[in-house]
């Protein structure tokens, strides 16, 4: 079976995004202010991620085939 990739309502091809974040924690000087620079951070956590249609921003939940192949999903 060909793979197609995941296409709007529209007919557009759909973009794959992800939404990740990272936190800092930053030591606090005597005089109550916050250091400029982190002392450690916790590195990037996954946040979430979706399909979307650059054309009309319509996105969709993104699944994953029987063979890993990623598919478009429902409408957010």
């Amino acid at each position: 079976m060909i793979y197609e990739k995941p296409k709007c309502d529209c007919g557009e091809e759909l973009i794959y995004y992800e939404c990740r974040s990272t936190e800092y924690l930053f030591k606090i000087r005597k005089d109550g202010e916050i250091y400029k620079k982190p002392f450690s951070n916790s590195g990037d956590h996954f946040e979430y991620s979706g399909l979307k249609c650059v054309k009309c921003d319509i996105c969709y939940h993104p699944e994953l085939s029987s063979d890993g192949k990623l598919i478009r999903g429902e409408r957010v």
